[in-house]
């Protein structure tokens, strides 16, 4: 039995029935993706939790493009899977991946299917491809239905999905606060210091990878920087290469660790109340699913508000400043057309410096941080009940 399952029962959290659901006239169909280390894929399942919790039915369409092999997920988040699909054509194909297709046909007496996608985006505008593939029912299964609407997790996001024709709705996302809390045990790393940072490391360029570089070899000899690096289906010698990049780019005196294994999310928060800080260097983010996991286990987390961020963090932690400039062309991903942020190094040393300075008064801030975001998300059950009611009315 995982952790994740006992946890589920300690809640008295009863583990879904693995029938087909029955249909109803009016059925919520949720499609996104469902496994992965991505916040996109936390998103959805996240969603899915919450309608489930909620005690609300509903239908889950899996994007077939993002299922990958992923970090731990409890039986329970399996059941629940299988008791919402419209389907018995349920394919485990291993414990920790579950592969799913929708039926060639639905029955023939007449439902009507509300079909919203979560999704999420980064800069002002999407590309038109991803336009297209929203607006075209070929892209789509059709068999469900149509996209009907899409739900957004801030309000940035409308900017960049202005150009679509489907309607939007906000719901602020929650995350498992029982588990991302300030009193659970903190992970025992190597190498920690006076002062020890976690950042995230990709060579996706809005992540930001030449601006992590810089700010390490502004780091000192009493500083540990433990670096963060995963990929979708990463082979261990991509993980290799990547690790090679950095060390020879890192002209630095602090010490660097490196952390590129897919963990639980128990085992993620015990390195968040392991740090003295988190830094997310990225241009912009939809959501920013880990500052909002470090600020749940009471850790100080910095970051620019574009533009996820910008909803839900307290005047005290609007840190860093940007300006907008315009993003590279990178088809499907980034447009041109778009901007995001452009972040400024000594700022960042600035703040780094000043909270490294001020550590008591930096971890009250991130509790005090921590209350807002419960406050601004609620549980998981709070947002079903927003989803259902902004989709279904």
């Amino acid at each position: 039995m995982s952790k994740r399952t006992k946890r589920d029962k300690r809640r008295g959290v009863q583990p879904a029935q693995t029938n087909p659901v029955e249909l109803a006239h009016e059925y919520l169909c949720i499609r996104g993706p469902i496994y992965g280390p991505s916040g996109y894929a936390r998103m959805t399942r996240n969603a899915i939790e919450g309608l489930y919790r909620a005690g609300k039915k509903f239908w889950v369409d899996v994007l077939p493009w993002v299922v990958q092999p992923t970090i731990e997920v409890s039986e329970n988040f399996h059941n629940i899977i299988k008791a919402n699909m419209p389907t018995k054509d349920v394919i485990d194909t291993t414990l920790d991946l579950l592969c799913v297709s929708l039926p060639a046909d639905l029955p023939s007496r007449p439902i009507t299917v509300n079909t919203w996608n979560m999704t999420i985006f980064e800069t002002t505008k999407i590309p038109d491809d991803w336009i297209k593939i929203l607006s075209s029912p070929e892209e789509q299964n059709a068999q469900v239905s149509a996209i009907k609407g899409l739900i957004l997790p801030c309000k940035g996001n409308l900017k960049s999905f202005e150009s679509t024709p489907q309607q939007k709705v906000i719901v602020p996302l929650a995350i498992d606060y029982d588990i991302f809390n300030p009193d659970g045990p903190k992970a025992e790393l190597p190498g920690k210091s006076d002062f020890n940072i976690l950042l995230s490391y990709h060579q996706n360029q809005r992540k930001n990878p030449d601006f992590v570089i810089k700010l390490i070899n502004e780091m000192d000899e009493n500083t540990t920087v433990y670096i963060k690096t995963f990929g979708r289906g990463m082979s261990t010698w991509e993980r290799k290469g990547i690790i090679d990049d950095i060390k020879s780019k890192i002209k630095t005196r602090c010490n660097i660790v490196m952390l590129y294994d897919l963990v639980s999310d128990e085992t993620q928060a015990g390195m968040y109340r392991a740090m003295d800080l988190f830094v997310n260097v990225a241009h912009g983010e939809g959501w920013d699913l880990p500052r909002c996991e470090a600020f749940s286990c009471g850790v100080p987390a910095i970051g620019s508000m574009f533009m996820g961020p910008d909803d839900y963090t307290i005047p005290e932690f609007r840190m860093i400043t940007h300006h907008l400039v315009p993003c590279p062309e990178i088809p499907p991903f980034f447009s041109s057309k778009a901007k995001w942020a452009d972040l400024d190094l000594v700022n960042y040393l600035q703040v780094i410096e000043n909270i490294r300075s001020n550590r008591e008064w930096s971890r009250e801030l991130a509790l005090k941080q921590r209350d807002h975001l419960m406050k601004h998300t609620g549980t998981f059950e709070d947002m079903g009940n927003r989803i259902w009611k902004a989709v279904m009315g």
